[in-house]
């Protein structure tokens, strides 16, 4: 079974803004790394902002998800109190995106979603790569 080696991950969303006739929606992604034996109890966040459009993350995550191998009792399962934004950006869609991908971001921390769902989600949101860590040891010496 999958285990998430992140202690805590989350995605909010920060709001939204027009840009050029179109609602991008500030996603800001937080993920807690577990400490490492050299950095005793300090954990490593790695945060960063993800704006995206509707139609992105409708297609390129939500359906990528159901497509992917989450089915739909499952699917319903996980999302039953935070439906997917509606199509065409009603009012309320800040909040219902923001509900989904708590719902999401939950799922993930807790492994109720497979590997597969879990690195979609991340590469959707294009994870930054981390900085290497104070004490960082090299696996192989370079001659």
């Amino acid at each position: 079974s999958f285990q998430c080696r992140a202690s805590k991950l989350s995605f909010d969303v920060n709001g939204h803004l027009e840009r050029a006739g179109c609602t991008w929606y500030t996603i800001q992604c937080t993920m807690e790394l577990p400490a490492d034996q050299d950095t005793a109890s300090e954990s490593n966040l790695l945060s960063w902002e993800a704006p995206r459009r509707l139609a992105q993350l409708r297609f390129d995550l939500h359906d990528a998800i159901l497509k992917g191998g989450c089915d739909s009792d499952r699917y319903s399962d996980l999302f039953i109190h935070t439906p997917f934004a509606s199509h065409f950006a009603p009012s309320g869609t800040t909040s219902k995106l923001a509900a989904w991908l708590g719902s999401l971001a939950g799922a993930i921390n807790q492994n109720k979603v497979s590997a597969q769902t879990a690195m979609l989600s991340l590469a959707f949101f294009s994870i930054p790569l981390p900085t290497r860590p104070r004490g960082h040891i090299p696996l192989a010496a370079s001659t």
